[in-house]
C-alpha cells in the first residue's frame, strides 16, 4: 500500500476502494509444514519476489538486511511525517502518514502485515522477516484491485529498519510495481518504485491501528 500524492498521476496510491489478496505463489517448505504462499529464502529476498537488479536499485535507498535471525518486531507503529526518498517515474507529491502493524511474527519469521491511513486499512495475508540483531526487512507481495476505476496491480512492498524500545528506527518502506492492467493510464510502469521514511528519524510504537 503506497502512500498517495495529490497530483493526477499518482491517483492509483490511494487507499479507497482498494482490495488486497495474498499472491498464489508456491513456497520453499518441508513435508508436514504448514502451506506457505509467500515464496521465502530464509535469509535473504528470493529473486523470485526482487530479481537482483531490482534489488541493486533498491538498495541505493534503504538497506536491504539478510539473515535468519530478525528481531522480532510485532507491533504497531505510526510512520510520521512521511517523507519521500526517491521516486523512480520522477513524480515527487504530497503523501499522508501512516501506520503499519505486524502480527504473528512465528519461529520461522512468517507475519501477517497491515497499513492503515485515513482510517482506511489494508491487509496483505503474508509477509516475511529477514535479517539479524535489531536489523530486518520484512517483504510481501500483494494484489491489488479497483472495481470502480477498473485497473488492478501487483506490487512488491518491502520495510526495513532497526528495531529499538521506541520503535523502527532508520526506516525505510519501498513498494515497487510489478504488474498492471490499467485502461485509462492512471498507474505508473511496471518496475517503477517508491521509497519513503519517517521524517523525525523513528516510528513510534503505538497501540491503535486507527489514526
Amino acid at each position: 500500500m503506497v502512500k498517495h500524492s495529490q497530483t493526477t498521476r499518482c491517483l492509483p496510491w490511494l487507499l479507497s476502494c482498494i482490495v488486497f489478496a495474498a499472491v498464489l505463489m508456491a513456497g520453499c517448505m518441508k513435508e508436514g509444514e504448514d502451506i506457505i504462499l509467500l515464496p521465502v529464502q530464509n535469509d535473504r529476498i528470493p529473486t523470485s519476489v526482487l530479481s537482483p537488479a531490482e534489488q541493486d536499485s533498491l538498495s541505493q535507498y534503504l538497506e536491504i538486511n539478510e539473515g535468519c535471525t530478525p528481531p522480532n518486531i510485532v507491533g504497531i507503529y505510526e510512520v510520521s511525517p512521511v517523507e519521500l526518498i526517491h521516486s523512480s517515474e520522477g513524480d515527487y507529491g504530497n503523501f499522508y502518514d501512516f501506520r503499519l502493524h505486524v502480527e504473528s511474527q512465528n519461529g520461522r519469521n512468517l507475519s501477517v502485515y497491515s497499513e492503515t491511513q485515513n482510517t482506511v486499512t489494508s491487509e496483505s495475508g503474508e509477509a516475511y522477516v529477514i535479517g539479524s540483531d535489531d536489523r530486518f526487512t520484512l517483504y510481501t507481495i500483494e494484489k491489488s484491485v479497483n472495481t470502480t476505476e477498473g485497473w488492478s496491480w501487483e506490487t512488491t512492498t518491502i520495510v526495513s529498519g532497526r528495531k529499538t524500545a521506541e520503535g523502527i528506527a532508520e526506516l525505510r518502506y519501498a513498494i515497487m510495481m510489478r504488474n498492471k492492467q490499467d485502461d485509462d493510464g492512471h498507474l505508473v510502469a511496471p518496475d517503477s518504485f517508491r521509497v519513503f521514511t519517517d521524517g523525525d528519524g523513528i516510528a513510534s510504537v503505538t497501540t491503535e491501528m486507527s489514526r
